[in-house]
């Protein structure tokens, strides 16, 4: 069975818990506040959308458990830098090549943006309209969206035209097609789930001001793993703060 299909029915079961407590239920809204690219000038933020069912079961007049099942958009940015070395294969000598740097710099850059169906569980004490709350989430991936700039530079190739300097006989084409690009900039999206991990779990905690039964929460929340299948240069994980509304109604006592 999907967890997809796990999520949905344990969300079911729980909602059809409505005895001797109040339960309540409603509509949540926010977006998410993920930190991307840091530089000197600090760290640059993108929102991911955050949306779905706020479910509340109250054990007594202060505690409670909090879970609910949302739509929610996590993302993350990479970079990545590599040198290789050109081979000529020995043209260098024949066409008096001698001390230039002959290395080919690629800079690699992007963002990936998933969509997550979201199942957290957590334990709630409220006092006068405040509470506060902490427990794990799981969550199952939909689908994804990478956007990659790639750009490529290699110096002795904007300063030397090889074409000219392949001494005559040799097939100058050949030679060329074997090379890098000079310079240039490619751009890429995909939609490919490839290399992504398809559960995230972890922890989520948070408060909460509820005024007739309008409430407005600060959430952080903190990956478990890797958001990559294979990352063997960096440990991404998904953490971010949570902003949301949320509007419940009573419907049990």
């Amino acid at each position: 069975m999907k967890l997809i299909n796990v999520l949905t029915i344990s969300f079911l079961l729980i909602a059809s818990m409505a005895n001797a407590q109040k339960i309540k239920l409603g509509p949540e809204l926010g977006f998410n506040m993920i930190g991307m690219e840091s530089n000197d000038l600090g760290t640059s933020f993108a929102p991911g959308f955050h949306g779905g069912v706020n479910f509340e079961f109250n054990f007594t007049d202060n505690f409670y458990l909090r879970s609910g099942i949302f739509a929610t958009q996590k993302r993350q940015a990479y970079s990545s830098n590599d040198t290789i070395l050109v081979n000529l294969f020995g043209f260098e000598d024949l066409i008096g090549i001698d001390g230039i740097n002959l290395e080919s710099y690629t800079a690699t850059s992007g963002r990936v943006t998933q969509l997550y169906i979201e199942l957290p569980v957590m334990a709630g004490y409220k006092y006068k309209g405040f509470s506060v709350y902490a427990g794990p989430y799981f969550a199952y991936m939909l689908s994804a969206r990478k956007k990659e700039i790639k750009s490529i530079d290699t110096p002795f190739l904007r300063t030397v035209d090889i074409g000219t300097l392949v001494p005559d006989g040799f097939d100058a084409d050949l030679l060329l097609a074997t090379l890098p690009p000079a310079e240039g900039t490619t751009s890429t999206e995909s939609t490919s789930k490839a290399n992504l991990r398809p559960f995230d779990m972890g922890l989520k905690a948070g408060i909460s001001y509820e005024f007739n039964n309008l409430a407005a929460n600060i959430n952080y929340q903190y990956g478990f793993s890797d958001y990559q299948t294979a990352s063997a240069d960096l440990f991404q994980r998904h953490s971010y703060f949570q902003l949301t509304l949320n509007y419940n109604f009573g419907i049990g006592k």
